[in-house]
């Protein structure tokens, strides 16, 4: 049986028009699978300090989830396909499709040497980037609840996931494990967890994100939390668990990004919004301390910088004094849906706004210097 699917907020805001565009980018020709990039900073509506460049475009078919190698973006296009297209904007090839559909609204690719990663919310598959079919690596032990979750990490060897692992009654089976990138046996690190997700690791631990569990009736059984364990295995450590009456800080399904001796991680309560927003807190555990007020859809640490995906815009935040640089924003009803980047540049997957009602909403890949 393949598991039900979750997704995760967007929040957006006005922002200021700027309709000129900038025509200094490049492009290229469209194909059945969706039109290049017609180059240059297109983007109709757009404030803060870079200016995008329009890489390339599909119409009324979501993007979501890229990754970048030294030639090429791949990107998920629509609920099954996984697309390239040049770095530099122009037309889409296909890289291989889903053996099932991709429906979660935080399903991403990872890329190691010459091979993708991604989860159905079902099974773990890796596929060659060059293409092919993809081949599943494990299966979630789930037949109810989401399954292995789409948010995951890995290290040299090791691909860390988190499966959520669930019942009628909302027990908390979910499990964290590690698996050899080139497949085999699974190893569960930690048990009982309350629907765990968003895995990181550093040299010594993985760390997990639990947004709790729901029963066959949708309610919800358990709080969420924070953990972590030794990559080697021990002992499960709670880092964090939210209050159990749904008030507070609540950790999200989204970037988890280890720092230093801290960690960051989004909390989305959408009962107090005075709690949402990105937040820190020690590896070791303890209190977490406001951060920001943006909920990171993909985020990531690069010279004294967290960089950050906020759905209604990317920003840079200074990690010393938490001051933003705005650097790009985008108008109301339009979000993006994650980013990654390279040595020079952020990409990013959004959703454009049709000219008129009518029309179907085109999704765009852009690339903004990484500054």
């Amino acid at each position: 049986m393949k598991a039900v699917i979750t997704g995760i907020l967007l929040f957006t805001v006005a922002c200021s028009s700027n309709s000129s565009g900038d025509p200094s980018g490049t492009g290229g020709s469209g194909n059945s699978g969706g039109m290049g990039g017609s180059g240059g900073s297109n983007n109709p509506s757009t404030c803060g300090t870079a200016h995008p460049t329009l890489l390339y475009t599909a119409p009324a078919t979501l993007l979501r989830g890229p990754v970048v190698d030294d030639q090429f973006v791949y990107v998920l296009e629509g609920i099954s396909k996984i697309t390239k297209v040049p770095k530099a904007g122009g037309t889409g090839s296909a890289v291989a499709t889903a053996s099932y559909p991709l429906l979660d609204a935080n399903s991403r690719l990872y890329l190691d040497g010459n091979t993708l990663y991604y989860s159905d919310n079902q099974d773990l598959f890796s596929v060659p980037k060059a293409g092919g079919t993809p081949t599943s690596l494990v299966m979630s032990a789930s037949s109810v609840a989401t399954g292995i979750d789409p948010l995951f990490a890995m290290d040299d060897q090791f691909l860390y996931f988190g499966d959520k692992v669930s019942n009628d009654t909302g027990d908390a089976l979910g499990t964290v494990n590690k698996l050899p990138k080139t497949g085999g046996a699974a190893t569960v690190l930690a048990s009982k967890q309350a629907g765990p997700g968003a895995i990181a690791v550093d040299d010594s631990n993985v760390y997990w994100v639990n947004e709790g569990t729901i029963d066959s009736n949708l309610d919800s059984k358990l709080t969420g939390g924070i953990g972590s364990i030794p990559k080697a295995g021990g002992t499960a450590k709670v880092l964090f668990s939210a209050k159990t009456d749904g008030t507070g800080i609540s950790p999200a399904i989204a970037d988890l990004i280890p720092n230093g001796s801290d960690l960051f991680f989004s909390s989305i309560n959408a009962q107090e919004l005075s709690n949402v927003g990105e937040y820190k807190i020690a590896k070791a555990g303890g209190t977490p301390v406001s951060f920001s007020d943006c909920p990171t859809l993909g985020a990531f640490i690069l010279n004294g910088s967290l960089y950050a995906d906020c759905g209604d815009r990317i920003s840079k935040f200074d990690l010393t004094t938490g001051s933003e640089t705005v650097l790009v924003c985008f108008p109301t009803l339009e979000g993006s849906f994650g980013m990654t980047h390279d040595a020079g540049h952020i990409y990013y997957a959004k959703t454009d706004h049709p000219a008129k009602p009518s029309d179907d909403n085109p999704y765009g890949l852009y690339s903004i210097p990484l500054e």
